[in-house]
């Protein structure tokens, strides 16, 4: 029987080729060198049908016993071997059809070795040698057998790994619960909603709704300070209670006065320019001398003024119960009221100003502007009336001209009574 891989003659029940040691039921495509069974009709890699297809060599008779000679072991053991390669084989067929190319006869008979002259002369004639399987075959089977390890090991590993995590994670957490501050609960059903951010904007719009008023506010956290001034059928009552419900208000601080209704006029003019003042930090001031704004008839009416830190005209006016109003500077007396920046002065400490009827509840007004207010000194004594409507004018002018900024009000309600007899 001939090999058809090196075309080496055969004995008819051999295995293994004796000259390459490549097996005996197995063919190459002579057009992609792909591994075949020896009866396949075609090609499994390309497809090319072969020309003559092998038959199944017959049976070989079973070789004779061995005489009992020296290398009776031997040979049995070489037996052993043809079986175990032959299963190996056997296991490795199907991947050297799909990935193996036959190297050409040539090389392979360079690659496998011969049998020594001593092991051929120590076997009988029918004795089956085998041989070394190709370089590529070993190759082969030692890539395949690292791969199944590998592909083996691999779940024991994942395994291995997620447990690994799984303890790593159940030790975080059981020291982080060790360790945490014990506080408060947060469960959803304990955790109290964001208190409300107090802010000027949502306190304003109820200040602009107050009729008649001066008033400013200022914030600090949670707390809500207004002061100025509003009418008494309004009521420093209800303007409480409408605050007390802004949102973000905790604590609520009042210092308001009301006033009767015949001031409505003066504080609708001046409320503007009183607020901005105010809430600038009250630069321009005016008080009364002590703490008493309680007068009684023929006491001196005293007070003390301070201007804001720029160059300014001084206008001081008394708005009188019977709907008069008294310019104390400037006057005839004293007209000159141009002033410096930051400037303190006192009027009135010479007994130029006494309590008299009528009596009741009136204002003491500080007019702060940048240039004079007008052109010429106006009547000691006239109607409020009159006097508002000429000073809402020249305001305007003076906006215009300087800025509102440079216009500066502040006020005082004092009570009047008179002297028992």
């Amino acid at each position: 029987m001939k090999c058809p891989f090196c075309v080496a003659d055969n004995p008819s029940h051999a295995n293994f080729c004796m000259n390459c040691g490549s097996p005996q039921d197995l063919r190459a495509c002579e057009e992609c060198g792909g591994i075949n069974r020896a009866t396949a009709p075609q090609c499994q890699i390309c497809g090319t049908q072969f020309t003559e297809s092998a038959t199944a060599k017959p049976a070989a008779a079973p070789p004779p016993a061995l005489p009992p000679t020296s290398h009776a072991a031997e040979a049995e053991a070489l037996a052993r071997e043809t079986q175990t390669f032959k299963q190996l084989f056997a296991d490795l067929e199907k991947d050297a059809a799909l990935h193996l190319t036959t190297p050409k006869p040539s090389a392979v008979v360079a690659k496998v070795p011969v049998p020594s002259a001593d092991v051929q002369a120590a076997l009988e004639p029918n004795t089956i040698i085998t041989l070394d399987p190709p370089a590529y075959l070993q190759q082969m089977l030692s890539e395949r057998t690292a791969k199944s390890n590998r592909e083996s090991r691999r779940p024991q590993m994942v395994l291995i790994a997620i447990f690994v995590i799984i303890i790593f994670v159940y030790g975080v957490l059981t020291i982080g619960a060790r360790h945490r501050p014990q506080g408060p609960s947060t469960s959803p059903s304990a955790v109290q909603p964001s208190e409300p951010t107090l802010s000027l904007a949502s306190v304003a719009p109820i200040l602009a709704g107050v009729p008649c008023s001066a008033l400013a506010a200022s914030v600090r956290d949670h707390a809500l300070q207004v002061q100025g001034f509003l009418p008494e059928r309004f009521g420093v009552v209800r303007l409480k209670d409408m605050l007390s419900k802004v949102p973000g208000v905790k604590a609520l601080n009042t210092d308001i006065q009301q006033v009767d209704d015949d001031k409505c006029g003066v504080l609708k003019q001046l409320a503007p320019y009183w607020t901005t003042n105010r809430q600038a930090g009250g630069a321009a001031s005016i008080h009364t001398r002590g703490t008493d704004l309680n007068l009684t008839e023929d006491d001196p009416l005293i007070v003390d003024i301070k201007t804001p830190g720029y160059d300014s005209y001084v206008n001081v006016d008394y708005y009188l119960v019977d709907g008069n109003v008294s310019h104390l500077l400037p006057n005839l007396a004293a007209k000159d009221n141009q002033a410096p920046p930051n400037h303190a002065a006192t009027i009135g400490s010479q007994g130029d100003w006494v309590i008299s009827k009528p009596f009741g509840t009136e204002l003491v007004v500080l007019l702060i502007t940048p240039a004079p207010l007008f052109d010429g000194i106006r009547p000691q004594n006239e109607a409020t009336s009159d006097y508002l409507r000429a000073v809402e004018q020249r305001l305007r002018q003076l906006a215009t001209k300087y800025g509102s900024e440079k216009i500066a009000v502040d006020l005082i309600q004092i009570t009047t009574k008179a002297r028992k007899r």
